[in-house]
C-alpha cells in the first residue's frame, strides 16, 4: 500500500510536466545555416527536416514530445522537390508536424520569381505584328535556362 501515494505523485507530476516537443522555425527571411529558434529560424522546410531528421538520428531528448516545423507566412520557392519520407513522421509518441504559424498563411511555391521586366528591343527574327510587344527579364543569377509552362503575372 505504501507504493500507491508514490504512484500517484508520479502520475501527477507526468501530467503535471507533460512531456515537450522541439520546434523549428522557418521563415522567409531566415537562414539555413541558422539553428531554427524563433530568433533564428531556418529559410526552408526542406532544412527544417533536415535537422528534425539529425534530432531524431541522435535521438535529441528534446524530440520526447514530438517536433513540431513552425513555418512562417510567406512564399517559399523550392528550387527542388520537397521530400517528406515515410519515417519523417516520426513515432506515435513522438510525432512530426509541420504547421503554419498561428495566423499565418505560407505558400510553397515550385514556380520562379522573375523581376525586372522590361520591353524587349531588336530580337532578331520577331515576326512584324510581335515587334515592340514583347517582354524580356533576366534569369536569377545561377540559373541558365528554365522550361516553362506557365507564366503569371501578379
Amino acid at each position: 500500500m505504501k507504493r500507491l501515494p508514490t504512484c500517484l505523485l508520479v502520475l501527477q507530476l507526468l501530467l503535471f510536466f507533460p512531456a515537450h516537443s522541439a520546434e523549428i522555425f522557418v521563415a522567409p527571411g531566415g537562414n539555413d545555416s541558422n539553428d531554427g529558434s524563433r530568433q533564428h529560424p531556418l529559410a526552408s522546410v526542406s532544412a527544417a527536416l533536415r535537422m528534425a531528421r539529425e534530432m531524431r538520428r541522435l535521438r535529441d531528448p528534446a524530440i520526447q514530445g514530438g517536433i513540431h516545423i513552425i513555418v512562417a507566412g510567406g512564399t517559399y520557392y523550392l528550387s527542388e522537390a520537397l521530400v517528406v519520407r515515410p519515417d519523417d513522421s516520426g513515432t506515435p509518441d513522438s510525432p512530426t508536424t509541420i504547421e503554419s504559424a498561428t495566423g499565418e498563411k505560407p505558400v510553397l511555391s515550385g514556380g520562379l520569381a522573375l523581376t525586372g521586366w522590361r520591353h524587349a528591343t531588336a530580337i532578331p527574327a520577331t515576326a512584324p505584328a510581335a515587334r515592340g510587344k514583347l517582354w524580356v527579364a533576366d534569369l536569377p543569377e545561377g540559373i541558365e535556362r528554365i522550361p516553362l509552362r506557365t507564366v503569371r503575372a501578379n
